[in-house]
């Protein structure tokens, strides 16, 4: 219902020659094909950036050293991206250390907490 109601808005003020900008953020809604974050960890199955949103051209918060285990909130689907031999849009956000951010998901390993 609430999509409807901001497209109806976004075709209303189009319509009546007025400028529209539609913002929607990379982290907007979780990933809900892909594989979860319950209670589960990533491994970085190579180095990576951890990034401040969804995005490829967003600023690095730090690194993720290949090998290394993160927690994981949740998977969005965000900016495109080509990493570790896939290209997609998915992105797991993550912790490491003191560090929350983006890391693309075909970059890394899911596995159960022990």
């Amino acid at each position: 219902m609430k999509n409807r109601i901001l497209v109806g808005a976004v075709l209303t003020a189009a319509l009546a020659g007025s400028q529209a900008a539609l913002v929607v953020p990379a982290t907007a809604a979780p990933v809900t094909a892909q594989a979860g974050c319950s209670k589960r960890f990533v491994i970085a199955e190579a180095k990576l950036n951890i990034r401040k949103t969804a995005s490829a051209s967003s600023d690095s918060l730090g690194t993720f050293p290949k090998g290394a285990q993160a927690s994981c909130s949740a998977n969005y689907a965000g900016g495109d991206v080509t990493a570790c031999g896939s290209s997609g849009n998915t992105w797991t956000q993550i912790k490491y250390g003191t560090k929350s951010g983006y890391v693309p998901f075909s970059c890394v390993k899911f596995v159960d907490a022990s």
